[in-house]
């Protein structure tokens, strides 16, 4: 059982695998539990501006991809 804002729950609540969007026209931040980008920023609605935004483990992945093929 678990506590929380005393009350107890016998599970735990889902947890849901977001991903932070930024929008390349305007450079909005957003989260969102949906694995595909919306097809416009839900700012300022350009179209087809809105990709998931890299992580530290995306970033080190290329570094190393990089260094790789210049050791070739």
């Amino acid at each position: 059982k678990a506590f929380f804002n005393n009350k107890v729950y016998k599970r735990k609540p889902a947890v849901l695998n977001m991903v932070t969007y930024v929008c390349n026209n305007c450079n909005y931040k957003f989260n969102s539990s949906k694995p595909a980008p919306p097809k416009s920023c839900p700012y300022c609605s350009a179209k087809g501006s809105v990709e998931a935004e890299a992580t530290a483990s995306d970033l080190l992945r290329e570094v190393s991809d990089l260094v790789e093929k210049d050791r070739i």
